[in-house]
């Protein structure tokens, strides 16, 4: 229940108002580059969520990101047995290669905001000014429920609040951001749509919301009017805009310092393709990649098989042949990580990239990957695989 969640939502409300396409696939196949670096890369892999660290708890985990010295840290979310709803929140840090939980000496600040609500993690990261943006979506019900029987509670689960927190750590300040939101019956009234009269009261369509690198926020919008760069001081909008009801958007939006990137379904060839934007909203270019993907995927909610990142002005792309690389303003992508060269363990069919997870770039021209094993019964096995030069 992270972004890719919030924009599966998003494509739903189109494939309502504009239908589907063709749907036909062309064959897997590994990327054109430019060029393939020769270094050899070595694989280790440790559990990407700590669940030995909460036995007993009901709990929601978060993906990795990274702190300005490169540490490697995530959330999680404990929940109420009989309420379903948020209690309390966690952090943890990779140390020596394993999960250390450290104190949150801001978190009952946030209490009073989240406590006793059916709230789940949307988003966070560091700007490069130290500050914490840390963003949560509030659901009807408790997300987990509705997705164990999908088919009983499809009316009733919808987006009733979005909570965007900027938090100043060495003076354990947290301030709440006024972003806009926009109400569903008012955006299926201004598109004179049947749909207004099924809507609830409280539903919100949900903005898509990107904190860049140097401060500034981006919100993604189906009220194009809505959409633009706004200032994380005043909440107000300074310019731009994005028309998201028109991309066919099925990854993570991944914010660097002025530009973000997401993955968007080119229907003529069948495949995803990194579109980048400026943080005003143009779209500056696009980079193919090697991941086949069609509109029945996205419109049922099935993630493309791949991971985008960005690292201080590099673009990252994880799919099932490797990891690739390229330099903002290039046009094509660089192969890093060969699953076949490198005889990589993870880089399997018995295992999955998904597009809501992450990838990320240490000091060292190393690399991390979370890669999930999919279960029948129980919680995912869900990998962090760290890639080093041998």
């Amino acid at each position: 229940m992270r972004r890719t969640v919030v924009i599966i939502l998003c494509v739903a409300v189109m494939a309502a108002l504009f239908g589907c396409g063709d749907t036909s696939q062309p064959s897997q196949e590994k990327l054109p580059t430019a060029k393939t670096v020769n270094d050899t890369y070595v694989e280790k892999a440790v559990n990407c969520w700590p669940q030995d660290l909460y036995n007993g708890k009901i709990m929601e985990f978060q993906y990795p990101k990274q702190k300005l010295d490169g540490t490697l840290f995530e959330f999680a979310q404990e929940y109420d047995e009989a309420s379903k709803a948020h209690v309390n929140l966690y952090r943890v840090e990779l140390k020596d290669g394993a999960w250390k939980e450290v104190e949150i000496p801001w978190k009952k600040k946030l209490d009073k905001e989240l406590n006793s609500k059916n709230v789940v993690i949307d988003n966070y990261c560091y700007s490069d000014k130290g500050l914490l943006y840390l963003s949560f979506n509030e659901y009807s019900m408790y997300p987990k429920t509705y997705y164990n029987n999908t088919e009983k509670y499809y009316k009733d689960y919808y987006l009733v609040d979005q909570y965007w927190f900027r938090i100043d750590e060495k003076e354990g300040l947290v301030e709440r951001l006024n972003l806009p939101k926009l109400k569903a019956s008012d955006y299926y009234n201004s598109n004179q749509s049947a749909e207004s009269q099924a809507v609830n009261k409280d539903q919100l369509m949900p903005n898509i919301v990107t904190v860049l690198k140097n401060g500034n926020v981006f919100v993604g919008s189906l009220d194009s009017t809505m959409s633009g760069l706004y200032s994380s001081d005043t909440c107000k909008k300074v310019t731009g805009g994005l028309d998201i009801s028109q991309i066919l958007c099925c990854t993570e939006v991944v914010g660097d310092d002025d530009y973000f990137i997401l993955g968007a379904l080119n229907k003529e060839s069948g495949k995803v393709e990194i579109c980048v934007y400026s943080q005003e909203g143009d779209l500056q270019y696009k980079l193919p990649t090697d991941v086949v993907y069609d509109e029945e995927k996205l419109y049922s909610g099935e993630s493309p098989k791949m991971t985008l990142g960005v690292a201080d002005g590099e673009i990252l792309l994880a799919t099932e042949t490797g990891i690739y690389s390229a330099d903002f303003g290039d046009e094509q992508l660089e192969m890093i990580v060969d699953a076949q060269r490198d005889k990589t363990y993870y880089f399997s069919s018995e295992n999955t990239l998904t597009s809501d997870a992450v990838i990320l770039k240490g000091k060292d021209e190393d690399y991390y990957l979370a890669i999930k094993k999919e279960k029948d019964y129980g919680m995912d096995d869900v990998f962090l695989c760290h890639y080093t030069k041998a």
